[in-house]
């Protein structure tokens, strides 16, 4: 599902946490870094994002919607 461009990035923050991971107090941030990158993996995959992330960095964000219309509060 991720999208190539961003398979090096994942490897070495994985390959990172897993290290960490040996340490049973560190085991925590192996699972933060994998629900991270399969949040990212969903949004870097849907159609149109590298265009809305474009936007936002040029502070076009509003092209797009806010965050008000697609996020419930609770």
């Amino acid at each position: 599902m991720l999208p190539a461009r961003w398979h090096e990035q994942f490897l070495g923050e994985y390959r990172g946490a897993l290290e960490a991971a040996h340490d049973v107090r560190r085991f925590q941030q192996l699972c933060e870094v994998l629900h991270l990158w399969r949040l990212r993996a969903v949004a870097y995959s849907k159609p149109g994002f590298e265009e809305a992330a474009q936007a936002a960095r040029e502070g076009r964000g509003d092209e797009f919607g806010s965050a008000d219309h697609v996020i419930r509060p609770g």
